[in-house]
């Protein structure tokens, strides 16, 4: 009998890993997580020594190395698996030591297993968070082995595991650590030594961190008892959730929940052995264990629908889809992904406005999307700067060609990240294209350390060895074009295309951002000064955004521009400015009362955006916060 529970049980628990694998490779996708934080592990010693010198460093290392692999996604997925149902077992374990009924093993499996995962739902996670509490799982484990084999050592090895674990990962597990400890301690130990060892083990839980800041290290102190340190950048900031704190407190809670069953146990014991002996009707039923097994499965299966269900944001992980797309010049993906979201999101503004662009759709597809921001979603607002729109900025200057621009946002992104994959990429191009090939080899050996991207180092160190190659190279060759001598950098967005255009008129992404900057800040002068070179680009018909802002500036001035002819705005646009034309009259010139009407047929315009949506007249600017 006992055979059969226990492979019942372990083929329970084996059907829980492979639903979290599934879970965590398809729902999750943990190769968005190494995408949005840019996880770059280096192999230099150096870069491991950089972690020795703070508490939880080792595991912080080890959490990198590890993470650095989500960039393969169902690899990525088994190692979150592993480490969850690592967890898991150890909890088995112990809970065997400490305890003779198994009935509620699965369940304790389950619930540090289905915790260890769920955390992963928010993409800004921090994996070491997992790493530390691991350590803090094996350390319990070996301090339960070492209690259950030697009495009173135990009490005295504890300070030594507390300060070594305290090194490895840092005080939120030294806590876990103290927690469990005094319960084993509960479980195993008895007499006066026990109750005096107690309270010691929680002041010393509570004092090594700060002897540790006081004596041999330099962090920032609250940071030595918090589960996820405080620091930059902003776009990781990760907010500890009630997930996460339950996560933390499972070992402890778990343990805790073994005295209870101790007490029910002995109890059984003495009424089964007694006079008063229980009818066997009575005892049967809630005492099968395939009865208990596939109760605690079902209720298994509710909480981690449940718990997914409220945790798990769909519209972050959109997001966090619409920047990898970004990165890996995925342009129809951001177009299609764009329209799924159901609220405006200045962001995907900005993602949707340089996909059209790259895909040269921009003139015809500039008011698909509502610019509630103006020429602002062009750029990213820089007085309202933070870490996450540091590489997109930098990313979209070295598009528009202009590598000063693109390298100063670069290397804004390189103070916040600085193994960045990605970043380490981008000033590779972008010295490669200024020609400064030193620079572009030290920043290639520096990516050389990072095992993933040696593909990537070998094909552009030819280059540096041959710089005929980069001359031959497409995308190098064009920006070299492009990009102004100009070295300052300026603060406006309007200012740099100006100086693209003034540099090289055959960089039409510059062109098309110029005009719709122009058409978004409704700058009637400027977007006349440079639409009338429309022709240099083989252009016979202005674009929809172009021709209605031009039809705009024909009722202003009431005469047409002398570059204009009979082709330049398209017969369409003509009949639907007479259309729109119309409804205003009908409505005696009440922009508000024609809302509706307007709106039903030109949502999409901009007649529309210049009647109802620009920041001039929703003043959307001067209250940002509420543009999500």
């Amino acid at each position: 009998m006992k055979f059969k529970e226990f492979n019942t049980a372990n083929i329970y628990i084996l059907i829980s890993i492979v639903v979290g694998w599934i879970i965590v490779a398809f729902k999750i996708e943990p190769f968005l997580q190494y995408h949005f934080q840019q996880i770059g592990f280096l192999t230099t010693s150096n870069f491991f020594k950089s972690f020795l010198s703070k508490p939880g460093g080792i595991a912080d290392y080890i959490s990198i190395f590890l993470s650095q692999f989500f960039a393969f996604n169902y690899f990525g997925s088994l190692i979150i698996v592993a480490i969850a149902s690592v967890q898991g077992l150890i909890i088995l374990n112990i809970s065997k030591r400490l305890s003779k009924i198994p009935a509620f093993r699965f369940l304790f499996f389950t619930i540090v297993f289905l915790f260890g995962i769920l955390v992963l739902s928010d993409y800004r996670y921090p994996y070491y968070a997992s790493i530390r509490l691991l350590f803090a799982f094996i350390f319990t484990w070996l301090y339960t082995i070492l209690n259950q084999k030697f009495s009173k050592p135990g009490y005295f090895l504890w300070p030594v595991f507390a300060i070594l674990l305290f090194y490895l990962a840092s005080g939120a597990a030294l806590m876990v650590f103290a927690l469990s400890s005094v319960i084993v301690l509960l479980i195993t130990q008895k007499g006066t030594l026990q109750f005096i060892a107690t309270p010691l083990i929680i002041i010393l839980a509570i004092v090594i961190p700060y002897l540790g800041y006081l004596f041999i290290f330099s962090p920032v102190l609250p940071n030595l008892y918090r589960i996820v340190e405080v620091k930059p950048p902003q776009m990781l900031a990760y907010s500890v959730n009630y997930e996460l704190v339950i996560y933390y407190l499972i070992l402890p809670a778990i343990l805790l929940s073994l005295i209870f069953i101790n007490r029910w146990q002995k109890k059984e014991i003495v009424v089964l052995s007694g006079k008063a002996k229980r009818p066997k009707h009575i005892n049967k039923f809630y005492q099968k264990s395939t009865f208990i097994l596939s109760s605690q499965l079902v209720a298994v299966f509710l909480i981690g629908f449940l718990l997914f269900s409220t945790s798990f944001n769909y519209e972050r992980k959109k997001f966090v889809y619409l920047e990898y797309y970004a990165e890996t010049e995925q342009w129809e993906e951001i177009v299609e992904k764009a329209y799924e979201f159901e609220k405006y999101d200045f962001r995907v503004n900005f993602y949707l406005n340089r996909a059209y662009s790259n895909l040269g759709l921009l003139p015809e597809k500039l008011f698909e999307y509502p610019q509630l921001l103006g020429s602002k979603g062009l750029f990213f607002d820089t007085s309202l700067l933070n870490g996450s729109f540091t590489m997109p900025l930098s990313d979209l200057y070295f598009d528009l060609g202009f590598m000063s621009e693109a390298l100063h946002w670069a290397f804004e992104a390189q103070t916040l990240l600085p193994d960045s994959p990605r970043i380490l990429k981008r000033l590779v191009m972008i010295y490669l294209v200024n020609e400064n090939y030193q620079l572009a080899d030290k920043f290639l050996k520096v990516l050389n350390q990072n095992a993933l991207h040696r593909g990537w180092v070998q094909k552009y160190s030819k280059y540096i060895s041959n710089p005929a190659l980069a001359d031959n190279d497409k995308t190098i060759a064009e920006k070299r074009k492009f990009s102004p001598q100009k070295r300052a950098i300026s603060t406006h967005p309007f200012d740099n295309l100006k100086l693209l255009f003034a540099t090289n008129k055959k960089n039409r992404m510059a062109f098309d951002y110029l005009i719709a900057h122009s058409i978004l800040d409704m700058n009637y002068d400027d977007f006349i000064r440079y639409v009338k070179g429309y022709r240099f680009y083989g252009i016979q018909t202005l674009p929809d955004s172009w021709a209605q802002m031009l039809s705009m500036d024909i009722l202003r001035n009431k005469s047409m521009p002398d570059f204009a002819d009979g082709n330049t705005v398209s017969q369409d646009c003509l009949n639907r400015f007479t259309e729109l034309n119309q409804i205003i009259k009908q409505y005696n010139g009440d922009k508000n009362a024609a809302h509706e009407a307007i709106k039903r047929n030109f949502e999409k315009t901009y007649w529309y955006y210049w009647m109802y949506l620009n920041p001039e007249i929703t003043n959307v600017l001067n209250n940002i916060t509420r543009i999500e």
